[in-house]
């Protein structure tokens, strides 16, 4: 009769917990996908350490797609909404879209007062949020999100710049004083959505990609925008993502076949 060892006992253990991780987990995904969830909670659970040294960011928008929304957030309101609730979508869009903040990092946390805004002598703004583990970041929000911002708090009554002093919500809902995670969530998709409407019918690839995207597709676009297209250090597009691991930043890396012809050619430029 054979007697499993020890190890063997081990290693069967490990391996029923890996597989009911990835069935956990695959359930989550699904719901998330299917917009059950505004998060995912499972996100990295599965298949432990090796799933993390080996994971891929896959949830892009296009770049035309991406500006294709730009274009959209900045042009005419749906004619059912009021002006200032497009102002507020807007203002939504452009801090995802242009700070790479996770969901809940909008969220107003009123104990700590924050998020909030700091802005400088030459009117530039920065973003503090409270990220995963309780660790705060600093980011640097570009000057052309700032003209949707700005008309928000106009439209709500507040100075363009926020005072130093000010700690309030940087996005309110008409019932409560704060639009919480599944508001802002909400936003997003129904920007997703006008501009998915807009697209002539003929663009099936790129109105199903708006039909299924997300804030945290906006994420992975603005690391993406970094660490591909612009060479940001890894190290500093990490401090910027709030990632614990700079493995994490460095799969935004991994590029396709095209991309790493293109990189290659151009190191080694040769005559025709």
């Amino acid at each position: 009769m054979n007697v499993a060892t020890p190890d063997a006992i081990i290693v069967a253990s490990q391996a029923s917990v890996s597989r009911a991780l990835a069935a956990v987990c695959s359930l989550f995904v699904w719901w998330h996908r299917m917009g059950y969830l505004t998060v995912n909670p499972a996100e990295g659970l599965a298949a432990g350490r090796r799933a993390g040294t080996t994971w891929t960011p896959v949830r892009f928008l296009s770049a035309a797609a991406l500006t294709h929304c730009d274009a959209v957030a900045a042009g005419d309101a749906p004619p059912d909404l009021p002006a200032v609730l497009w102002m507020r979508r807007r203002a939504i869009w452009a801090l995802y879209r242009y700070g790479g903040v996770r969901l809940a990092e909008l969220a107003w946390n009123e104990e700590r007062a924050l998020p909030h805004v700091e802005v400088d002598a030459a009117r530039q703004w920065t973003l503090h949020v409270l990220g995963k583990g309780q660790r705060l970041r600093a980011i640097p929000l570009p000057g052309t999100c700032l003209p949707a911002l700005r008309a928000y708090r106009r439209a709500i009554g507040l100075p363009e710049d926020p005072p130093a002093e000010e700690r309030l919500p940087l996005i309110h809902s008409e019932r409560s004083r704060a639009l919480g995670p599944s508001g802002l969530y909400d936003e997003i998709r129904a920007l997703f959505a006008l501009a998915a409407k807009r697209l002539p019918a003929e663009d099936r690839a790129m109105r199903s990609a708006l039909e299924w995207a997300s804030t945290h597709w906006l994420r992975h676009g603005y690391a993406r925008t970094l660490v591909v297209d612009h060479g940001v250090p890894l190290p500093v597009a990490q401090a910027l993502l709030g990632h614990a691991s700079v493995q994490t930043t460095a799969a935004y890396a991994r590029t396709g076949q095209a991309e790493a012809r293109a990189f290659v050619e151009g190191s080694f430029p040769h005559d025709v």
